[in-house]
C-alpha cells in the first residue's frame, strides 16, 4: 500500500469522525434552531475556516475556482440539494430507516467510479461493501415503516453523495480541497441564508456554541474527506464511511445515554471486518 492511500484512508475515518460529531451538536441544537439556520451558521464558520487555511497555504483561489469550473459548481450546488432532502428525511422518517439507506452512499461511489472515473472493482471491495451494508442494516435495525417519499428522499441523498464525491475526484489536480469546500460552504451559506431569514432565530449561549461546533465539525469533515479524494480513488476510500456507524453509535452512548443493544455490536463488527477486508487487500496491493 502507497503512502498516499494510507493518508487517505485516515483521512477518510477522520472525515467519519468529524461528521459523526457534528450530528451530536445538531441534535443538541435541533429543538431550538430551523434546519435552515444550522445550515448558514455550519458554512459560515467553514468560510471562515477555508479562508485561513487557503491564506495559510498560498493557494491561488482564484486560479483553481477557474479551473475547476463547472465541476466546482457541480459539487457545491448537487452538494446543497443533498443536505436538503438529507434533512428532509430525517425530519419525516424513521432515524434507523435513514441511516441505512444513506449507507448506500458508497455503493453509489463504487459505481460511479467505475463508470466515470475508469477505476477498477475488484472482490475485495465487492465483500466489503456487502459486509458494511450487512453491519449497517442489522446495525440500525430499520423496520421501514416511514412513509415512502421521505425515504426516497434518503435513497437521493446516498446517491447525491456519490455524485458529489465523485466530482470531487474529477477535481484533482484542478482544485485543492480547501478551494472545494470554500466554494461549497460559500454557495450554501448564501442559499441556505435566503431560506432562514424570514425565519431567523436568535440563539441562546449554549445554542450559539452548538452553531459553531457544528460549523468547525462540518469544516473538518469536508477537508478531510476532500483531501482523502485527492489522494487515492474513489472507490478505495469511500468504503470507510461505514466508520461512522461506529462512531456514532459510541458517542450516543456517551452523550446521550442511549443504550447500545447487541445488534449494534454485531453491526458494528460486521463494519469493521469490511473494512479491514479491504485495507488488508490494499496492504497487498503495490499501488
Amino acid at each position: 500500500m502507497s503512502k498516499e492511500k494510507l493518508k487517505a484512508i485516515i483521512l477518510m475515518i477522520l472525515s467519519s469522525l468529524s461528521f459523526a460529531l457534528q450530528q451530536v451538536f445538531v441534535k443538541k441544537s435541533a429543538g431550538a434552531i430551523p434546519m435552515y439556520e444550522q445550515i448558514f451558521v455550519r458554512n459560515l464558520v467553514s468560510i471562515v475556516i477555508a479562508v485561513v487555511m487557503a491564506s495559510r497555504s498560498g493557494a491561488d483561489i482564484r486560479k483553481e475556482l477557474k479551473e475547476g469550473g463547472i465541476l466546482l459548481w457541480g459539487r457545491s450546488i448537487i452538494g446543497y440539494l443533498g443536505i436538503i432532502v438529507y434533512f428532509y428525511a430525517i425530519a419525516n422518517a424513521r432515524q434507523a430507516d435513514v441511516s441505512v439507506i444513506c449507507r448506500m452512499g458508497p455503493v453509489f461511489i463504487t459505481v460511479l467510479a467505475v463508470l466515470i472515473l475508469k477505476e477498477k472493482i475488484t472482490q475485495a471491495k465487492i465483500t466489503a461493501i456487502v459486509l458494511c451494508m450487512a453491519g449497517a442494516y442489522i446495525a440500525m435495525a430499520p423496520a421501514f415503516e416511514s412513509d415512502p417519499l421521505p425515504l426516497l428522499s434518503a435513497l437521493a441523498a446516498a446517491f447525491v453523495s456519490g455524485i458529489t464525491y465523485t466530482l470531487i475526484a474529477l477535481c484533482r489536480g484542478k482544485a485543492s480541497a480547501t478551494t472545494i469546500v470554500l466554494h461549497y460552504s460559500v454557495v450554501c451559506a448564501v442559499l441556505a441564508g435566503i431560506m432562514c431569514a424570514p425565519s431567523f432565530v436568535i440563539p441562546s449561549s449554549a445554542d450559539l456554541l452548538c452553531l459553531v461546533a457544528i460549523g468547525i465539525c462540518a469544516a473538518a469533515g469536508q477537508l478531510f474527506l476532500s483531501f482523502a479524494y485527492t489522494h487515492a480513488p474513489a472507490s478505495e476510500v469511500s468504503i470507510y464511511d461505514y466508520t461512522g456507524i461506529p462512531f456514532s453509535a459510541l458517542l450516543g452512548f456517551c452523550v446521550f445515554g442511549e443504550a447500545l443493544a447487541g445488534s449494534t455490536i454485531i453491526g458494528a463488527l460486521l463494519v469493521f471486518s469490511g473494512v479491514l477486508i479491504l485495507f488488508l487487500s490494499g496492504r497487498k496491493s503495490p499501488e
